[in-house]
């Protein structure tokens, strides 16, 4: 299917009309009007219902108030229509509820990302409002950026202190004579002296060892055979079928 459109003739003289009238040095352009921090702030506190309340007790004279009413604006004062709170010899600027949040972004995100004493410390230099520190403390401990990047505000944890083993080998380096092997459980009396001076190897390939009780005695927790110096066992001493009793099988018996 075909569509016939009719096209019109471009008129150059109105595409030179409008060329010439953006050109024109005297032609009225809209701007931007960039407010100082006063002006900021006061349009901001006239949108607050709590401030709005304390300039309207200001404007009163102070033999028409009520004690509750001298109480809520104690240092509180209204210069140039903008309300500040005085703290010492300084005025700061008594932020709105809907302009908290912007001076948490500007003081703390584009800041540096800086910790929360040092944000409220430049914060308030200039703002006030109640609660100033917790509100900070809670906006920087719920900013990405610094929980994905930082470490753990606050203070951090000690390093960890090693606890000593009850028990530790008297050699790192085992030579020949310090190796005793042998055939099944020995004697206890063997074992009088000092349990720590030998290496004992039991050999579970041995006939003996795979039907001894007394050898799955010594591996069974809490078996008043723990003290004997048997800290390595080459292979699984027992068969498997002994499920009545807790062995600890290819593990290292101190």
């Amino acid at each position: 299917m075909e569509y016939e459109f009719d096209k019109d003739p471009v008129d150059d003289s109105a595409i030179m009309s409008i060329w010439e009238t953006n050109r024109n040095e005297n032609c009225e352009i809209g701007v931007f009007i960039i407010i100082d921090d006063n002006q900021e702030i006061l349009a901001f506190q006239f949108r607050d219902e709590e401030i709005e309340a304390k300039r309207k007790i200001l404007n009163k004279p102070a033999s028409q108030r009520s004690r509750d009413e001298k109480e809520s604006v104690k240092d509180f004062e209204i210069s140039s229509g903008v309300l500040y709170k005085r703290i010492g010899d300084k005025l700061r600027y008594v932020v709105p509820k809907c302009m908290r949040k912007s001076l948490a972004v500007r003081y703390h995100d584009y800041g540096g990302h800086q910790g929360v004493a040092r944000t409220f410390e430049l914060m308030s230099r200039r703002y006030y409002f109640a609660g100033m520190r917790r509100y900070i403390k809670q906006h920087v401990h719920s900013c990405f950026h610094c929980l994905a990047s930082k470490t753990r505000p606050g203070r951090q944890l000690g390093e960890l202190h090693p606890i000593p083993p009850e028990w530790q080998p008297s050699y790192r380096e085992l030579g020949l004579d310090n190796i005793e092997f042998r055939e099944g459980l020995p004697q206890n009396s063997d074992y009088a002296g000092d349990p720590r001076t030998k290496l004992i190897i039991i050999d579970d390939l041995m006939r003996q060892s795979s039907s001894s009780g007394a050898i799955c005695d010594l591996f069974t927790k809490n078996s008043h055979h723990n003290n004997l110096s048997v800290i390595y066992i080459s292979q699984n001493i027992f068969h498997q079928g002994r499920n009545m009793r807790d062995i600890s099988l290819n593990s290292h018996i101190l």
